[in-house]
Order: structure tokens, then sequence, then C-alpha cells
């Protein structure tokens, strides 16, 4: 049940009136909790609230929750300021409230209880505050409790936890807590089920009390908490300040409700209309009506009707142990039917129940009672000497640890009790706390004229000053300051710091938490210089901002500062040096600079693991970044090993359900994904469903991570139905955890299911999870066009191409004047989807569009900044897409130019599209060149292995493609097939090996190819683009050569052909070509109407540009020229076969396949027009060329018998019969030597024949000559 509180003009706790007049208080403040903190020495812990566990209660100063930190346990977090007040004031007292629960939880025989919750120490969550100001607030943080609240263990009468030994063990549990409290001389205020955790380590139970904001300490006094049902009958509405004795006393009436409720079954008190427990699906209006019956027993005066006398009667029908019912009896008497003021508790009995219990327990002269905490004052009557005030300049270091808000805000406290102080003592203190802030740029910019004025305030000189700045500069501690009883309590050694910089980049933080660290680094190096200390946490956390914003080169130098700070500081080898020198390393390989960055984890990882040992959490998460960087250089295997030695270290220390355990084998499993291992990565979460999911039970947070991932992998494999069955496991979790709609983690999983419904071409499902969460996320401009941007897709995808359009300008929109800035990847994506639907119909536009892009990015990043380099390649696409390789070069090669110097990544990446803009226009030997270069720095980069080496290897075999050097080629295609690392690369390999097969003649093979990429293309998700109309016209190609021209082929180039007009233009140079490809095949099957119109359509649109794609448009030229001929129209052919060979011998050798047929196609043409002497000399020079050539294969000696045969032709018709007669013999011996087809053999033995009769009748040809 909910805290209620009570209406009050005035709720301060205060001292006790008997005695002198208590002095005045003002209103605490977080100058006051920080003071609280110091002066009982609790730790300022450096990890993170993650919000997302179930609620464990809610008490008078905040709800509980449950959360996974990034260490070796797991915490719960509770608000310690819920109302959300800078400071107190006469309607709420939070602040003061938190600072006497910390005084209560840090009193040396509470913390030593194992029935009271241990405080272990204090983090901070960041809120918006007034205006544009961020606000930190303070949680308390404390251990996670596994088994929830006492009240949902009672209310499950099934659970088979409660039997009767464990229901006396929860009784004595809790009666000792609250006797503990009370011996010290606290009163709790707010005794309810709720307000007790169950916690449960092996088989052990264990009961304890939390929530201490509603107590109060011996000498103080407040109003009290009221949480009906379990409140004392006296506590109303009206009730006012109350007393230590006054509020113990009501904390023994509700433990009495509390005992009868712990040991009576859940049936009896129901039965008996005495049920204080709400049960489970209780609609809110009956159980609002059931509080209204229990409070008017609890105020009947009639001694058979009231509570105690009703409770008796139950007690006694009730099916427990006469020993027990003569204990809750006793218990009934002394605290519910006992008059208010003289309640007793029967402690004896009750611990007689447990038989080992601590008999010093009840020796009250063991307890001390607790002072109240230290106040500030508002009144200067007071020795200065008694207050109690706040140091800064001894928490600097720690406080250096924290979100830079939480500087921020302290700073403005300590401004406020610098203005508001009383005492001008303390006032005068606080001044030059502010001074010291605007000196340090600790929560502010640097500020001398303000640094001054303070200074002026505070009455310090400024010799005095400088003195105190270099004090602190001196006695500056290390961060990570956690008390070695937080570690012990624990269970291990030391505490890794939260990354918060994610924390920002979720909150949208990084441009502001990177001007924050800027200011206090500029002021720490001009008040420190800059080799000092203080600068290494704040450059290492600034290092981490700027990656993540993809300032990757002004990251690594901020990070090489803090490295060489630490290795000044502490020498090379000292950890903290070393871990300096692995986030550098980190950062190289987000660069693209693999090899750097794996040198150095070669070289320091085995270092740090000898310093801090194999387990420590620092050399695990090092390990953990070398095999991310192993992934990316494509060395795959052995990243999955390092994973595996990470998963070992774990489970040993943390078990297999600890979260980091669990996220070190789910990379395991993308790591084996990756590698195309399907099988063995369901194994992998195979394991995780056996040996976690049982241990997690009610973990919704990582259960809801691990079916996330499970239905990833399942969509990969194409199992979509067990997909959709994991992401709504993954959705049922994210449920339980009762977080709102626009929590990280809700977001991700229906982001999850979202992709699901895609790949399972879902689009309507697809839509409506994408508009669910722009609707939750309509308050985070960035993660909510994220989803717009996202949602603009899936209605391309639809064909709903004026709704994606609408989709991504409003997005545009919504991200304000600077969109580039604000979310770069999610304005490229929809530049991206405009151009796409821009793609029919307004190309011009689309290239404006991404040309824009490019300038953009040049003007806001640079010249060299990734986002600038990838919106080159992304302008270059288009080009390329366009056919228009001359564009690309130009746009390209200034690129590559200036990447040249630091070949990473994004060189690799320019560098191969420009070698395949060469290949593509014909500079054969220029691509291999740059492929060969780039393939040197793929492998300098990242290894021999890594994707860009894969992708480049696929490159180079395309430029030996184009060269003929066919072998190379298919060496290459045999090495990079194994090694493809996605499906769109596995189809251009398939491609690629398509068409070797079928320039070598091997037709059959050469359909295999293009079959099995049909089949991986269609297990895309994205099918019907592009890429899918490639694939069909190698299909077609390949079943052209093997079954021949037919009509169900011609049907299926026709709808080619349609679908590249609707997809990509009527005039695009792809298109154009199928049409020719069409005319040959209408041509050769003698449908030369058919043909005729297919060429004239080609002419009318303008054919090829034969600069931009010269062997296209060769090979264009010379299917129109076969349609020529055979209409008969030779001169055109000849016209159009002139054209083709001058295009391709400019792109390519004198020798060259391409020039070689072009030259017989042309002699061919030329010797129908009996224009026997040109024809000649083309066919001279491809015997020359044929018979020059060293290879011995069958189709090179084809290829010299047909050159031989057409030669000896043209000279037959020139009446040379006895160079003819040569030609013809030879030809004819080398088609015998290779035993070629019987038909050809034939052939060549009649045309010898002629040529020989020829001879024999004077010279005059007596037959026609077969060519």
């Amino acid at each position: 049940m909910p805290t209620k509180r009570l209406k009050r003009a005035f709720r301060r706790p205060d001292l006790d009136t008997k005695g002198p007049p208590p002095p005045v208080t003002e209103g605490a403040s977080l100058i006051d909790l920080l003071t609280a903190l110091q002066h009982y020495d609790v730790s300022f812990l450096p990890v993170a609230y993650q919000k997302g566990r179930e609620i464990l209660g809610q008490g008078l100063s905040g709800r509980v929750h449950q959360a996974s930190a990034d260490v070796g346990t797991i915490f719960a977090f509770k608000q310690g300021v819920p109302s959300k007040r800078e400071c107190d004031d006469e309607l709420g007292q939070d602040w003061h409230s938190l600072v006497t629960e910390i005084a209560v939880l840090q009193h040396p025989r509470i913390r030593q209880n194992h029935h009271i919750a241990d405080l272990l120490g204090v983090t901070f969550s960041i809120e918006p505050g007034p205006g544009r100001a961020r606000t930190a607030w303070p949680l308390l943080v404390s251990r996670r409790m596994t088994l929830g609240d006492l009240g949902s263990l009672l209310t499950d009468q099934y659970h088979e936890l409660l039997t009767p030994a464990v229901r006396s063990m929860l009784l004595t549990e809790v009666v000792e807590a609250v006797y503990v409290l009370h011996a010290c001389g606290v009163a709790h205020g707010d005794i309810k089920p709720s307000n007790f955790l169950i916690d449960k380590q092996e088989d052990e139970l264990n009961c304890l009390i939390i929530d201490f904001g509603s107590c109060v300490i011996r000498g103080q006094r407040r109003l009290p908490t009221s949480s009906p049902p379990w409140n004392a009958p006296e506590l109303q509405p009206e009730s006012k300040d109350l007393e230590f004795h006054e509020l113990s006393d009501m904390d023994l009436y509700s433990l009495g409700l509390l005992c009868v409720h712990i040991i009576l079954p859940l049936k009896d008190l129901q039965g008996a209309g005495l049920c204080f427990l709400r049960r489970r699906g209780q609609p809110a209006s009956e159980w609002a009506e059931a509080i209204r019956k229990l409070e008017h027993i609890k105020q009947a005066d009639n001694a058979d009707e009231n509570l105690g006398s009703l409770l008796i009667s139950t007690i006694l029908k009730a099916d427990i142990t006469a020993d027990l019912k003569e204990l809750l009896v006793s218990v009934v008497r002394g605290t519910i039917i006992a008059p208010k003021g003289s309640r007793l508790m029967p402690w004896k009995d009750v611990f007689k129940l447990s038989g080992d219990h601590n008999s010093d327990l009840l020796n009250d002269s063991l307890y001390e009672t607790i002072d109240p905490p230290p106040l500030s004052y508002n009144t200067s009557l007071e020795d200065h000497e008694k207050h109690v005030t706040f140091n800064l300049n001894a928490l600097i270091g720690e406080l250096d640890d924290t979100d830079y808000v939480v500087r921020q805000t302290i700073m403005r406290a300590l401004q406020s009790k610098a203005n508001a102080c009383a005492c001008t003592k303390c006032r005068k203190d606080y001044a030059l706390q502010v001074a010291v802030c605007y000196e340090l740029g600790f929560g502010c910019v640097m500020d001398k004229a303000a640094k001054s004025q303070w200074l002026e305030n505070s009455n310090v000189s400024q010799v005095d000053f400088n003195q105190i700045v270099r004090e602190i500069g001196e006695s500056y501690q290390g961060t990570n300051r956690v008390s070695p009883r937080v570690l012990e309590e624990l269970g291990i050694g030391v505490l890794q710091t939260a990354d918060r910089p994610l924390e920002y980049e979720g909150s949208g933080r990084l441009k502001e938490a990177e001007v924050s660290l800027k200011n206090e680094i500029d002021a720490r190096s001009h008040s420190f210089g800059i080799n000092h200390i203080s600068l290494a946490r704040h450059e290492r956390e600034l290092a981490q901002v700027l990656s993540l914003q993809n300032k990757d080169e002004e990251a690594a130098e901020v990070q090489q500062r803090a490295a060489d700070i630490l290795r000044q500081q502490y020498g090379k080898e000292h950890p903290s040096a070393v871990m300096a020198r692995l986030n550098l390393a980190a950062i190289w390989a987000d660069q693209g600079l693999i090899r750097k960055a794996e040198d150095v984890q070669a070289r320091d990882i085995p270092l740090l693991s000898r310093l801090m040992g194999p387990a420590n959490p620092d050399v695990l998460a090092a390990l953990g970044q070398q095999a991310n960087a192993r992934t990316t250089s494509g060395d795959h295997e052995e990243a999955e090993r390092i994973f595996r030695e990470i998963i070992t270290q774990r489970m040993n220390i943390l078990g297999p359900e600890h979260p980091l355990t669990v996220n070190s084998r789910l990379s395991l499993v993308t790591t084996i994904r990756v590698q195309g291992r399907l099988t063995d990565a369901l194994e992998q979460m195979a394991i995780i469903e056996e040996q976690v999911m049982p241990v997690i039970e009610g973990d919704w947070m990582r259960t809801a991570d691990i079916r996330i991932c499970q239905a990833l992998l399942y969509a990969d494999m194409g199992h979509l139905d067990k997909a959709m069955t994991s992401s709504e496991a993954a959705r049922n979790a994210v449920e339980r955890l009762k977080v709102d709609n626009q929590n990280d983690l809700s977001v991700q999983e229906r982001q999850v299911r979202a992709r699901v419904h895609r790949a399972r071409r879902e689009w309507k499902e697809e839509e409506c999870l994408l508009r669910q969460v722009i609707a939750d996320l309509r308050g985070d401009t960035i993660k909510s066009s994220n989803a717009r941007s996202e949602l603009a897709w899936n209605l391309l995808w639809q064909g709903r191409d004026t709704d994606s359009t609408l989709i991504a300008e409003e997005t545009i929109r919504l991200l304000g004047p600077s969109p580039l800035e604000v979310a770069p990847d999610v304005y490229v994506r929809c530049i991206r989807a405009l151009v796409e639907n821009m793609l029919n119909g307004q190309r011009d536009l689309a290239e404006a569009k991404l040309a824009q892009l490019f300038q953009l990015c040049t003007t806001t990043y640079g010249n060299d900044h990734p986002v600038t380099v990838s919106s080159a390649q992304s302008l270059a696409e288009f080009y390329n897409l366009q056919r228009r390789f001359d564009k690309t070069q130009d746009l390209l090669e200034p690129v590559l130019s200036r990447l040249r110097h630091r070949p990473g990544r994004s060189a690799i990446h320019i560098a191969g599209t420009l070698a395949q803009t060469y290949r593509e226009r014909g500079f054969s030997d220029k691509a291999v060149c740059l492929c060969e270069e780039a393939l040197q720095w793929a492998v300098e980069v990242g290894g021999e292995n890594n994707a860009d080496a894969v992708a480049l290897r696929h490159s180079l075999a395309n430029c030996f493609l184009e060269a003929r050097r066919f072998s190379d080629a298919e060496k290459l295609l045999d090495l990079v097939a194994s090694k493809c690392s996605n499906v769109n690369q596995a189809i251009e390999v398939r491609i690629s090996s398509s068409r070797l097969r079928q320039l070598q003649g091997r037709s059959i093979e050469a359909l295999e190819q293009a079959q099995e990429a049909k089949r991986l293309d269609d297990t895309r998700s994205m099918t019907g683009d592009s890429l899918s109309l490639r694939i069909d016209d190698y299909v077609l190609r390949a079943r052209v050569d093997v079954e021949g021209w037919n009509s169900s082929i011609e049907h299926d180039m026709v709808e080619n052909l349609k679908a590249r007009g609707e997809i990509l233009g009527d005039r695009h140079p792809s298109r154009i070509s199928m049409m020719a490809n069409l005319a040959y095949e209408y041509g050769k099957s003698g449908r030369l109407q058919d043909a005729k119109r297919l060429c004239d359509e080609i002419e009318q649109l303008g054919g090829l540009d034969e600069n931009t794609q010269p062997s296209e448009c060769a090979t264009l030229l010379a299917k129109m020229a076969d349609v020529s001929c055979r209409r008969g129209e030779l001169e055109k052919a000849a016209g159009l076969e002139r054209r083709a060979l001058a295009i391709r011998q400019r792109i390519y050798s004198a020798e060259d396949n391409a020039v070689l047929v072009t030259k017989s196609n042309l002699a061919s043409t030329l010797s129908d027009l009996r224009r026997y002497p040109e024809a000649e000399i083309y066919l001279r020079d491809v015997l020359v060329a044929r018979e020059r050539g060293e290879r011995a294969d069958l189709q090179s000696i084809n290829q010299v018998v047909r050159a031989k045969r057409d030669l000896a032709g043209v000279l037959y018709f020139q009446d040379r019969f006895e160079e003819s007669i040569a030609l013809f013999s030879g030809a004819l011996q080398l088609a015998r030597s290779i035993s070629s087809p019987r038909q050809i053999i034939s052939n060549l033995e009649m045309s010898l024949q002629t040529a020989k009769s020829a001879q024999l009748a004077n010279g005059k040809p007596t037959a026609q000559i077969k060519m």
C-alpha cells in the first residue's frame, strides 16, 4: 500500500521540546546531505541507476527500485528526494528526512544487524530542472533483494517457501529488526509488509526492514506517516507532531498486526474478514471498502467486536501449534488490545522461536542512542565551532568521478548556502568554496570576475586563496574511493566506474557533456598545470564523449593526453596508465586502425592481467575490447576464443546468471553468428536457456535482454515463427518490469518486434509498432526521430512513396535548423529515403539532395570527418547506380588523396569504390593497382581475413575478369567465397562466379552460381531492389546458354525489363542494356521486327554514354549491329561495329578478347559488303594476336581455329587460293588435334576442298565458303 502523506502546515523534525529552546534550523538542502555523507563517511558509488526493475516498495521518502549495475553484484536504488524540491520548506522536509535516514543506517549497531537494510553508498540520477538546467538528485544504494517484499510473499498462499518453519523464522527476524531500532532510539514510523524485503542466498532466507524516511530519533519530533490499514487507531488526520515514545508505541501496534499475518494462513484471516493484505488482483474499490471496514473494527468499543478479540478468536481456531497460538495471543494482548502508551511486545517469547538466537540481543547496555544528524543553522547566536559544514575541498577527487551535472548541482547549492546561511562565518566558508568552484571550473565555467567577488565575500586574501588552491592540488586523491566495508559487503575487490558517456548518449547530453568537461579541463590546467592528475579523469571521460560523436581523431588526442598524465604520475606499468592505453587502443579500433589497436592490446592486456589478476573487471573489459577489434578485423575465430575466456572467468567469479556473464555469452552468440555458424550460435543460446533462465526467474530485465538476442538470432536464421515467439517473450518480460513506454528497454523490445515483422514482410505490423514508439517518444526528439526515419523506409517498402517522403521531411524538420549536428545518422537516413523516392522520375533532384548533403557535411565537419566521407560515399554510390562513373571518379579521387596519409577503414572503402569505377570505365590496370594498394592497407590495418580485405579481394577478382585473367579471378573468388560476412557480399561473389563460368564457357556451372545467388537473395529482408534485378539478369543469361531461347525465358526477361523501368526508370543504363539483350535474342530467333522495335527505342532514349559507361556502350552497339546485320542493314551494322571497336580499343589492350571479337564481327560485315581488303586487315590482326597468346587451353585453340578459318575465307573471295588453302589446312589440323566436334571438322574439310577445286579451275571460285 503506498504511503499516504497527511496534510500539514509543518512537518520539520525538531529537537525535544523539553529543556532549553532548540536552535532554529534553516531549510535543509543538498549541502546538508553532503555534510552528513562526509560526517558519516558514506561512499559516493560510481554506479549507474538503471530504471527497469520491479518496484520493491514505496515509503514516505521515495520509491525503492531494483536495478542491475555494471559490477559483480546487484543493487537497489531509492529516490532520496521524491518531491524534487531543491530546499526544504514548511510543506516538505524530504532533505531532512534523508539526512535522518542516513544517520540511522550508519549507526554501528544498526549497520551490523542482518535484518536491517544496509546503506552501501549514494549515487545520483539526472533529471531536467527548471528551464534547460539539469539537476542531480540523490539515490540511496543498497543490495538488491531477490524475492521482493514480504506482502507479496504472504499473499502467494501456495508459495512453496511458506512452510511453518519459514513463517516462524520470518516472525523472529521482523521482530528483531524493530527491537534493534527501538533499542537504538529509533522509531521506524511506517511498519507494514511492503517495508520488509525477502532475500534468498543459496538455500537461506533473510528478511530485512527498509525505508527509514518516516523514522524519528529519540529527541526529535515529527508528524507521523499514515499507511492504512496498518497504522494504530490513534493516528488520525488531525494528528500533530509526535515524539519517539509515541511513534515507537505505534510501531508496536503495526508490528502486532504484521506478526499475526506472518503466522496465520491467509484464508483464515480472509474468512474472518480480518485480512489487512490486499489480495492479488483485488479491485481498488473493493480494497477501499475493506480498509473502511477494518478501520471501523479498530475503533470499535465493544469488547466482543473489537479487533483484538476478533483476532484472538481467529488465532484459537487456526491450524497452528498450541505454542504459536499462545505466543500470538500474547502479542495481540500486548500490542493490539493494550491501550496506547502502554503497548508491549513479548520480545523474549518471540525470540525463543529461534533456538540459537543471540543471547546479547536483549542486553540494553550494548545499545547507544543515535545522535541527531548535523544541522545547518540560520542564527548566529550559536557558537560557530559547533556548526558542521560541508568541506568541498576534501571531496573534489571523489566528486570528479560523478556525472558532470552532479558537480553543477553542488555548485548551485553552495551558492544558495553562501547567500542564505544566517551564520556569518558559515556563509563566508561557503563563499570561499564557491570561489574555489569558479577557480577550478567545478560545475561551472572558470570565471575570474565571479571568483574575485566571492573571494571578497569570504574575507580571504588572494595570497591565502592561492595557498588553498595549491593545497587542493597537492592533496588531490584519485577516484573510485569506495569503503572496504562496502566492497566486503558486495563480495568483490573492486568497483567499476559506471559508463557515464553512454548515459549521456542515451539522454541526448553528449554535446552538453563535451562543453562541460572541456571547461573543467581548461580551468584545472590553468590552476594546476597541464599534467595534473585531476585532468586524467575528465580527459578519459571526454575522450569517450568525443568518440560517441564520431570525433575519433580528437578523442584519440584527448585520451593520449590522459594516458601521458597517468604514465608520468604513476609510471608506465601502473594499472591506471595501462588501462588508459587500452582505452586509447579501443578508440583506434573505432577509427579502423585495427592493427595499431591490436598491437597495444597484445602488449598491455597480459601486463594488466599480471598486475590486477586475470579475473579483474578491467582486465575482462579490455579483453572484450580486444575481441571486438578481432571481430572488426575479420578474425572471428580469435574473437570467439577471447569471448570464451571472458565467459570462463565470469562464470567462476560471478556465476552463469550474472548480467556481465550473460552479456559476454550474448557477445559470443553474435561472434559465432557473424561467422555464419547459426547452429553453433543457437547452441550457445541453448546454454543460456538451460543455465541462466531457471536461475533468473523474476529477473525480467535479463530475461528481456536474452529474449531480444534470441529473437534476432532466429530472424537471421529465417526461423521467423520462433523469432516472433522470442520477441513476444521479451515483450512479456518488459511488461512485467512495469517500465514506462519511454524506457530504453521498452523501446528496444518493440523495435526488435518491428524488425521481426519486417523480416516476415508484415509491413503493417512493423508500421504499427514504429508509430507506437514515435508516439511514446514524442518528447524525445532524438529517439523519436530515429523511429521516424525507420518508418520512412517502412512506408517506402509498402510503396507509399508520398507518405514516406512526408515522414522523412517531417523528421528532418523536427531535428531543428541544424539536423546534421543534432542527429547525423537520422538525418542521413532520411535524406537517403528521400533520394530513394526521387529515383523514379526525379533523379536530378535526388542528385542535388545528395550533393547538398555532401557539401553540408564538408562545411559542418570538414573534409576528413567520417560523416563527410560517408556522404561522399553515398553520392558516389548514387553515381554508380546511374552508371555515371566519370562523376564518381571526379568525386572520390580528391577524397582518397586526403585519406592516403592515414589509410584506415574510410580510405579502404573509398579506394574500393574508386577501383570499381576504374574497372567500369575500362581502366583495368588502374583498377588492379588501386585494388592491390587498398588490399595492402586492409591487411595492415585489420589482418588477412578482415571484412574489408575480403571485399577488396572480390573487387580484384572482378578486375581480373575484365582483364580476361580468368585463372587469377577464379582463385580469388574461391578464396573469398568462404569468407563472406553478410548475405549481400555472398550474393555479389556468386554473381561474379557466374559471370566467370559464363566467360569460360562453363554454362551449367554459371547457371548454378546464378541460382545460388537467387536463393540467397530470397533470404534478404529487402528484395525486389536493383540487386535483385541484377541477380535475375544473370540467371536469365545463364538459362539462355543452357536452355536456349524459349518462351519462358522471354517472359521472365520482359518482366525484368518492366521492373527495371518501374524501379530504376526508363532511361537507366541497366534497363537499356537489358533491352539490347532482348533485341539480340529476338534477332537470333528470327523475330526481326521485335528486335528493330527495341533498337529504335534504345536510339530514342539516347543509348549509353561511351565516356561514362564505355564497356556497356560497346556491348550495346555490338548487339544492335547484330540485329542490323540480320535485317540486311549492313552499312548500319558496320558503322555500329566501328564505334564499338573504337571504344574497346580505347579501354582495352590491342590483344584483349573483346577487341579481337569486335574486329572479327566487323570483318564479317565488311566481307558481306564485299570489302575484302579491309576485312583482311582486321582478320590478320586477330590471327596474329590469337597465335601470340601463350595459353594452350581448349578455348584459346578454338579461337585460333576460327581466326584461321575466317581469314582463309576472305582470301578465297579475293582469288588468293594458295594462301587460303594453307590457312584452311592449318585450321583443320588444329581442330583435329583437340578433337573438335564433327560438324566443325566437316565444314573445314569441305571449305578446304572447295578452295582446292577453285584453284584447279583457273582461279574461279566454284562454291561458297562456310565462314
